[in-house]
C-alpha cells in the first residue's frame, strides 16, 4: 500500500458496565466464547497437584474483571485474577469446566460464538497512513493452529467476507495470519463478528 507507517487505533475504553451487559448477553453460548477465548489466548492444564485449571491471558485487567464478574455470578465457578509480572489472566480450578472447553477447542457447539471468543483473543486492528494522508484499515486474525484457523475461515466464508491467509515460519512450525483489508469486508466482520473486548471495540469504532 506504499505506507510510512502502521499503528493500532485508539487507546480508549469502553464502560466495563456496557461490557458487562454486552457479556450477558450471551449466557446461552458463554462455554463456546469462552473456547475461543481459551484457544486463542489460554490455557486448559493439569497443575503438579493433579488439578484442572483454565488461564485466559489478557493484558487488559479491565476485560478479565467483567469476564470474571460473569462467570462467578452465572455459571458458579470460583474466577480470580492474577498478575505473573508480564501479563493479566483468569484463573479457575474446575474439571466440569476443562473438559467442556477442551471438547469445544475445535468442535464448538456454536461456531459464530466461538469465532468472537476467538478474535477477542487474537484479533487486531491496525491503520497505515500513506505520504498522501489516505488512511487504510486492517483486520489481522493470527494464530499457528490451523484447526483454529480453519474455523474462522468457515465462518469469513459463510458470511461473505473476503479475506486472505498468509503463513509464514514462527521458529520451527507455520503462523497464519488471516487478513481483512477491504473495506466492505472489515465493515461486514465487525458488524457480524465484531469485538467485545473493550480496548478492541473502541477502536472498531473508528472504522464503522
Amino acid at each position: 500500500m506504499g505506507s510510512d507507517r502502521r499503528e493500532t487505533e485508539g487507546d480508549g475504553q469502553v464502560s466495563k458496565v456496557i461490557f458487562t451487559l454486552e457479556l450477558w448477553k450471551i449466557r446461552r453460548f458463554m462455554l463456546d466464547y469462552l473456547a475461543g477465548l481459551a484457544a486463542g489466548d489460554g490455557s486448559i492444564t493439569l497443575d503438579k497437584y493433579g488439578r484442572w485449571r483454565v488461564r485466559i491471558f489478557d493484558a487488559s485487567k479491565e476485560f478479565l474483571e467483567a469476564l470474571c464478574m460473569l462467570i462467578n455470578a452465572d455459571m458458579k465457578y470460583n474466577c480470580r485474577i492474577h498478575w505473573d509480572g508480564t501479563v493479566w489472566y483468569l484463573s479457575i480450578y474446575s474439571e466440569e469446566l476443562a473438559k467442556a472447553l477442551k471438547s469445544r477447542l475445535t468442535n464448538p457447539i456454536d461456531t459464530h460464538e466461538w469465532v468472537k471468543g476467538f478474535v477477542d483473543a487474537e484479533g487486531s486492528i491496525y491503520k497505515w497512513v500513506c505520504r498522501n494522508n489516505k488512511v487504510y484499515y486492517q483486520v489481522a486474525i493470527t494464530n499457528t493452529n490451523i484447526n483454529y484457523i480453519e474455523i474462522i475461515e468457515k465462518v469469513l466464508k459463510n458470511l461473505e467476507i473476503e479475506y486472505r491467509v498468509a503463513i509464514t515460519r514462527d521458529m520451527w512450525k507455520p503462523r497464519y495470519r488471516v487478513l481483512i483489508n477491504k473495506k466492505e469486508s472489515l465493515r461486514r466482520f465487525l458488524m457480524e463478528v465484531g469485538f467485545r473486548h473493550p480496548l478492541k471495540a473502541e477502536r472498531a469504532r473508528h472504522i464503522l
